[in-house]
């Protein structure tokens, strides 16, 4: 089988290849820019829908079946056929190609008010509760994200010469990465050669960002709201991690993972303190999240006895301290390890847009995250839990209406 590569075009377009057996293909194309770009709020979100429309990712187009969409988010926009027969790739290639053309400003007012009713659907306590547990958590990564309501006022204001001004700038071949994974042709190279044509607009020589440094939370906060139509509390503890690649390396984030991977097993530790031992918790979940610079560690979990939600912080401190005091089994740390190895096979047999940005524009080789992975320690994993439980947090609930 063919190891993917990327190449780049003379005109700054990067291309990555990920060729596979898979039976289908996925078109992908990807820009560095989003709506920290902006000078008005919402107006990469507008041409996203515009471009979108164009490129027929939205709407009834010839590739409808293939699972299309788009997405804005602070720091990217993204454009992609999910799932496509080979036999519809060249088609693909030439539609997602428009992404790159000049936006149709005659569908702008109708994509306009597309955008506000998409907008209106987020107007809720919970995202407002959301956005100020951002701004308490990221003051300065707060500032430079637009809330919902800056969102919606911004909209009515964007002008053509606004949208052609973003477009001009950000939609730019040096700005983007175009994906294409799955059963390729044996000619793709060939196939993508048209896209050479498309011209440098920006006059921007880096779309690098700049992101801010955040203050470290100086004091546990706690945010109690009445806000459940359903008779559960929701119960979030949210603590500031250093983000992979700008604060942390592969290695640190890779223990964060295995740390992360104990705590939601399903018979571990925490399982067995708040589902089995206090009967408080049947569903729990540990991730992370990032923009920019702005990490996140966050614990969520449900439960029927809305008073009980101090114990269920008490039980998560507990569990931590016990991971930073004793570390865990030998066997634990030697299974996430596994599990790690088995997500890497399970990517190379699909399509892995994110092992290609890991590899291509951080640097970091599979094989690298291999040896990281292999030499992680239950040690590792203890100064890890250490780390947590010296900091500071946000522990936010949501009680029923009717508490």
């Amino acid at each position: 089988m063919v190891e993917r590569f990327q190449k780049i075009l003379d005109n700054g377009l990067k291309i990555w290849f990920d060729p596979k057996p898979l039976g289908d293909c996925k078109i992908q194309l990807n820009f560095s820019s989003g709506s920290i770009d902006e000078t008005i709020p919402s107006t990469a979100h507008l041409i996203e829908h515009i471009q979108g429309c164009t490129s027929t990712i939205y709407g009834n187009g010839s590739l409808a079946y293939s699972n299309s969409n788009a997405y804005t988010s602070l720091e990217a926009l993204g454009y992609y056929f999910g799932c496509i027969v080979p036999e519809d790739f060249e088609d693909g290639l030439e539609l997602i190609a428009r992404v790159f053309d000049r936006p149709d400003l005659k569908i702008m007012e109708r994509e306009r008010a597309a955008v506000r009713h998409e907008l209106l659907g987020k107007v809720n306590p919970f995202n407002a509760l959301n956005e100020s547990i951002f701004t308490q958590l990221f003051p300065n990564h707060a500032k430079i994200m637009k809330s919902i309501s800056q969102e919606l006022e911004g909209l009515p204001r964007i002008t053509e010469e606004a949208i052609i001004e973003y477009w001009n700038k950000f939609y730019d071949p040096r700005n983007a990465v175009l994906y294409l994974g799955g059963e390729l042709p044996e000619n793709v190279e060939e196939l993508v050669g048209n896209f050479a044509s498309t011209p440098q607009r920006s006059p921007l020589e880096s779309f690098e960002h700049s992101w801010p440094m955040e203050p470290d939370l100086s004091k546990r906060l706690e945010i109690i709201e009445k806000l459940n139509d359903k008779p559960v509390a929701s119960i979030n503890i949210h603590y500031q991690i250093p983000l992979f690649p700008h604060d942390t390396d592969i290695r640190d984030w890779l223990v964060y993972g295995a740390l992360i991977g104990y705590l939601n097993k399903s018979h571990g530790p925490l399982y067995s303190k708040l589902r089995d031992s206090l009967e408080l918790v049947y569903r729990l979940n540990i991730e992370t999240h990032g923009s920019g610079r702005a990490g996140r560690l966050l614990f969520s979990c449900e439960t029927g006895n809305s008073s009980s939600w101090p114990e269920i912080e008490s039980a998560w401190q507990r569990t931590i301290n016990d991971i930073a005091n004793i570390g865990i089994p030998n066997a634990e740390y030697e299974m996430q390890k596994k599990n790690y190895r088995i997500n890497l096979i399970h990517n190379s047999q699909s399509f892995d847009i994110t092992g290609m940005e890991s590899e291509f524009k951080n640097g970091i080789t599979k094989q690298e995250i291999t040896r990281s992975i292999l030499g992680i320690t239950s040690e590792d994993i203890r100064k890890k839990a250490d780390e947590i439980r010296k900091k500071n947090y946000i522990i936010s609930v949501v009680l029923p209406k009717n508490a």
